[in-house]
């Protein structure tokens, strides 16, 4: 006898998953220990993302444009950030703030860039009941904003996909760049190190470190980056934390998700015990499908494994999972407690 799924693959793949062992799983016990789990998990890290593969581009950053709006002005950007590759991005400043940057990273079906901005495109539409205009909001709340359109989105999908769409071109690019022994999360990382190195200088920041939020895609990468850079001081995970091979044939189907051998090494748990100490707030919906067939079970699993980093360092307070009434989509219950955090950095004098 033999079942639909012993046929199809399913089976197969779901065994798989289940007998893999991550190579740095967090094991460590004191705050020595850690470090050196850290340091060597980030290696292992941006090995597997092929970062090490990338040429650098030290070029600097070009202003397409300055517009004022009521509150702020928005700045367009080109960054070059690796050899004959460049990010289109914006940069919010409200007239009057706190001087605190925080990078905002799209996720899809907001045309990149534009939606989180609230500037909505004739036939590119964003949906700002599902992605938020969390850029516009932060800068509203006194915040500068920097927004990057992430490699396959935006005005970065035109010219990939046939019918340049809110949709991005994930699955094409990943295809290739694993091809060549890279991955697309691995670009994106290389270039979001980039633009943290742009956003510090900016002349109205008036911190040492600066903050990254994102939903969805945006809020796994807002996760990477926390995770790999020591110059993000606070970041916010919207609508992605769980275990992403508890999420195999079911969920997460887009390109930008899967990185060759990332199941044998790491989860979303490790990534937020990489960010420990620093403030991590997590806002996922109770009934958001992402989270896989363990549902809510394998968000706190993935939670625990952070919670015994943050523990280490007498800061379990700097962890939050927000759990809010609903599907998947960007809810902004993080702002209260970015306030209270940024309230307590003590600027640059």
């Amino acid at each position: 006898m033999y079942t639909e799924s012993e046929i199809n693959g399913e089976n197969f793949l779901l065994d798989l998953c289940s007998k893999t062992e991550k190579k740095c799983t967090f094991d460590a016990k004191d705050t020595e220990s850690f470090q050196l789990w850290k340091e060597s998990t980030r290696k292992s890290l941006f090995n597997v993302l092929g970062c090490n593969k990338i040429k650098d581009d030290t070029s600097g950053a070009e202003l397409i444009s300055s517009e004022k709006f009521e509150g702020y002005r928005r700045d367009k950007y080109i960054l070059p950030t690796a050899k004959k590759l460049k990010m289109p991005l914006y940069v919010l400043v409200p007239d009057e703030g706190c001087g605190k940057v925080f990078i905002a990273l799209h996720g899809h079906g907001s045309y990149g860039k534009e939606g989180i901005v609230g500037h909505h495109i004739k036939d590119r539409e964003a949906d700002p009941n599902t992605n938020g205009e969390y850029g516009l909001e932060l800068v509203r709340q006194g915040y500068i904003a920097v927004c990057p359109d992430i490699l396959g989105s935006g005005e970065r999908a035109i010219g990939i996909l046939e019918e340049p769409t809110a949709r991005s071109a994930c699955d094409i690019l990943n295809n290739t760049l694993v091809a060549l022994g890279l991955s697309l999360q691995g670009v994106v990382l290389y270039e979001l190190l980039k633009l943290v190195d742009f956003a510090l200088p900016i002349k109205e920041n008036r911190y040492e470190k600066l903050g990254v939020c994102g939903f969805s895609g945006g809020g796994l990468f807002s996760m990477w980056l926390a995770a790999m850079s020591d110059k993000v001081d606070i970041a916010v995970v919207s609508g992605y934390f769980h275990s992403q091979k508890d999420t195999c044939l079911q969920s997460n189907k887009c390109g930008c998700n899967f990185v060759p051998d990332f199941w044998n090494t790491a989860d979303m748990g490790e990534l937020a015990a990489l960010s420990a100490p620093k403030p991590l707030y997590i806002e996922l919906g109770s009934g958001d499908l992402l989270n896989g067939r363990s549902g809510l079970e394998g968000v706190y699993g993935q939670l625990d494994t952070a919670k015994r980093a943050y523990d280490i360092f007498n800061s379990s307070d700097n962890l939050r999972l927000q759990l809010c009434d609903g599907m998947h989509r960007w809810y902004g219950s993080c702002y209260p407690f970015l306030n209270e955090v940024v309230k307590g950095m003590d600027p640059i004098s």
